[in-house]
């Protein structure tokens, strides 16, 4: 082309900066589009009805399965937060249906991975996405001194189930933005429903089932109680839903016990009744020496006829030594003690293996369940009971441990433990 000024002007043809897709590519790309194509079109030739969708989320939720995978417990900020769980907002969408949900990963690099979560209502062209960045990293807590820090996640396996938790939660909340609100709430009123009522079992059996669970978690009944601040015969199928839920998240990790159930820093623990000190491994019995042999009396003639037996010690024809007194019983001069009954059989020896730190538990709370709160009534009831002063608990035996167990407990059924507490009392106090 030439200009008026004689100026030649070429004109090329504009090359194209967006690379030519794959054969591969355009073929997924046409087929999402006709997926999302038809999937609007049956939803509008075929909506939903509603009444059959509720019948469908009644019916589920009145399902024991679900009803106890409904919800969730965490730890967030020192308190516990509570709510639906993805697994109840998949099976809702399921319920409702003309619902589209899913994750997908967008990229990934060697520190982080971009994901998208999206919930579409494909019916009504409601739709909910959300896209996120996960660092390819976990929190980290150290149990002793309660430090936090994070850990870099290098496996595949790590960064996957990573990514696949973080999309899990976003999710759910996508889902129930889509869902109508009147429909979850309904929804999770009966799964609380299905929980109060259980199995159908009587419930006597429900609440033994509840505590036997939580003691395969080192979780006792007087926990429970103090959890629900009610007495186990008062609990109710409310009481027995909300474990169930606290229960499940405690076995699947989401928390942990010491969160549910924190220690109670004023309870007796064998740190109290040892007097602060480590428990030492117990020396080895010292033999004591043996004593040397008496030395034989010389041999005496008697003077008077009579014949002197030489295991006296005195001389022939001196007054006769007077017969060797009787060996005395262990308790003929003990104080107030030894007249109690519990002492007909004598406690057990001292000597053998040293007491396991679970039997001090055991007898701890034992005492301080039954007046005995202080370090010091602990150990005069110790030393009553075993009939020597005892000045910590650590000293007891495997052997004698048990047989203090067993005879507070006695005394205890017997309602006659008060009495032996004031005896104990008196006796440390020298009265």
């Amino acid at each position: 082309m030439t200009t008026s000024n004689g100026v030649e002007l070429r004109l090329e043809a504009p090359v194209s900066s967006v690379a030519r897709l794959g054969q591969a590519t355009a073929i997924e790309q046409s087929r999402a589009v006709a997926e999302v194509q038809a999937a609007v079109y049956l939803a509008k030739q075929f909506p939903r009805d509603e009444d059959l969708a509720i019948k469908s989320m009644e019916n589920s939720c009145r399902q024991l399965f679900v009803a106890e995978r409904a919800f969730y417990r965490l730890p967030r900020s020192g308190e516990v937060i509570n709510g639906p769980t993805i697994q109840l907002a998949k099976e809702l969408a399921r319920c409702w249906g003309h619902i589209h949900f899913g994750p997908g990963e967008m990229d990934r690099t060697a520190d982080r991975s971009e994901m998208l979560v999206y919930a579409w209502d494909v019916q009504s062209g409601t739709r909910a996405f959300s896209t996120f960045i996960v660092p390819h990293k976990r929190d980290k807590t150290d149990k002793r001194t309660g430090v936090k820090s994070t850990v870099d996640l290098v496996t595949m396996q790590e960064i996957y189930e990573l990514n696949a938790n973080q999309a899990a939660r976003r999710l759910r909340e996508q889902i129930f933005a889509v869902l109508p609100s009147w429909f979850t709430e309904r929804a999770k009123q009966l799964c609380r429903e299905t929980l109060d009522a259980g199995d159908g079992s009587p419930i006597e059996d429900r609440r033994a089932a509840c505590i036997a669970g939580f003691a395969t978690l080192g979780i006792t009944d007087k926990q429970l109680e103090q959890k629900l601040d009610l007495q186990v015969l008062r609990w109710t199928g409310h009481e027995l839903g909300q474990l169930a839920v606290i229960f499940r998240a405690i076995k699947a990790g989401e928390i942990s016990k010491d969160v549910e159930f924190p220690p109670d820093a004023t309870a007796i623990t064998t740190k109290d009744i040892t007097g602060g000190e480590p428990e030492k491994p117990a020396p080895a019995p010292v033999k004591p020496p043996k004593p040397a042999p008496a030395p034989e009396p010389p041999a005496e003639v008697p003077t008077t006829g009579e014949s002197v037996s030489h295991s006296d010690n005195t001389d022939a024809g001196t007054v006769p030594s007077e017969p060797p007194a009787e060996p005395e019983t262990p308790h003929a001069s003990a104080p107030e003690p030894t007249t109690d009954e519990d002492q007909a059989d004598g406690p057990p020896s001292s000597k053998g293996p040293k007491a396991r730190r679970t039997q001090l538990d055991a007898i701890a709370k034992l005492l301080d369940a039954n007046g005995a709160e202080a370090r010091e009534d602990k150990l005069a009831v110790l030393s009553l009971m075993l009939d020597q002063p005892i000045p910590a608990a650590n000293v007891l035996s495997d052997a004698e441990a048990t047989y203090v167990f067993n005879r507070i407990e006695t005394k205890v059924q017997a309602g006659e433990f008060a009495e032996l507490l004031e005896r104990a009392r008196r006796i440390a106090a020298g009265g």
